[in-house]
């Protein structure tokens, strides 16, 4: 399913989204709940699809392995892996999509007593589709600049010293953390930068809009299936890896140097040919954006011993 292609890929950055709002009716319990009130709200977003590893810690500190299908409740800590890629769905046609090493707890949850929802992410790299938000507000928090959005299609990018806003969509208004200068209303086809201890730079005009090579800024996901870990060690002069690549607009991939069809989501298995010792398999991803990624199998190869003469 095509994936509008919304970056952000930060280090230290918070991200407030609305999250899913479900009630259910209480029929009256051996605990003396009255018959025919509300039970407490139950707030998630869920699993929708994954590609890749990764786990979901509970509150009370449960760890389980993250699967389709599975619901994201307030202060479930989320982490992927390396290669992997898991889109999570929230309400109002809203959903993200992390990818690689990333990580977020969903903090907070709009309700009546609450304005404003969000995800707080340490690390890493997220696809974001956001459509126009009703009664609540996206912000987004990072260690240089704030973002604050009622809905639009924009990218984030940051890290402990700077932050970049390039706006496609709508509108966003970003604020320096430090109040060294004002907040800046950034429209779209617009980009600003900002540097921790200087404040948000002027606006500068983008080019290229959503869907567009210019706006594609997301390289392709390699998920090593074979071996899992990408090392293993093997007597066999020859071994068969498995890998899939995800993206949009895949166009090529190289296993050592030599292509492979490029059909995107599909297991790609191929036989490599062992020397003794380590061997390094490089695998390498090209999309027609000229977006590039790469990932790395390491095999051992320990050739038998030789069968002692005969006598």
């Amino acid at each position: 399913m095509p994936f509008l292609k919304t970056l952000f890929q930060v280090s230290g950055i918070f991200f407030i989204i609305p999250l899913f709002i479900c009630a259910q009716k209480a029929g009256g319990n051996a605990a003396g709940a009255e018959r025919g009130k509300l039970r407490p709200p139950v707030l998630h977003a869920t699993v929708n699809r994954v590609s890749g590893n990764g786990f979901i810690r509970r509150a009370d500190n449960t760890k389980i392995k993250i699967t389709a299908g599975i619901p994201v409740y307030k202060n479930d800590f989320i982490q992927t892996y390396k290669n992997s890629r898991v889109s999570i769905d929230l309400p109002g046609d809203i959903s993200f999509e992390m990818i690689g090493e990333s990580a977020v707890t969903a903090s907070k949850i709009f309700n009546d007593q609450e304005t404003a929802t969000g995800i707080k992410m340490p690390y890493g790299e997220i696809l974001v589709k956001v459509k126009k938000l009703q009664n609540t507000r996206l912000e987004i928090e990072t260690p240089v600049i704030l973002v604050g959005v009622r809905g639009t299609y924009f990218g984030v990018r940051s890290d402990d010293l700077k932050a970049s806003v390039r706006v496609f969509e709508g509108a966003v208004t970003v604020h320096d953390s430090e109040k060294r200068s004002a907040a800046v209303l950034v429209p779209a086809g617009y980009s600003c930068e900002a540097k921790k201890g200087r404040g948000i730079g002027v606006l500068i005009p983008i080019t290229g809009a959503p869907g567009s090579e210019s706006s594609d800024l997301i390289p392709p996901v390699i998920t090593i299936l074979h071996p899992f870990s990408g090392r293993d060690t093997c007597s066999a002069a020859e071994y068969s890896i498995r890998l899939r690549v995800l993206d949009d607009n895949l166009d090529k991939i190289f296993i050592n140097g030599f292509p492979v069809p490029a059909d995107p989501g599909a297991v790609i298995e191929q036989k490599i040919s062992l020397h003794p010792g380590n061997n390094k398999i490089i695998i390498q991803a090209l999309d027609r954006n000229n977006n590039r990624s790469g990932a790395e199998i390491n095999i051992e190869y320990i050739p038998p011993p030789p069968e002692a003469p005969a006598r």
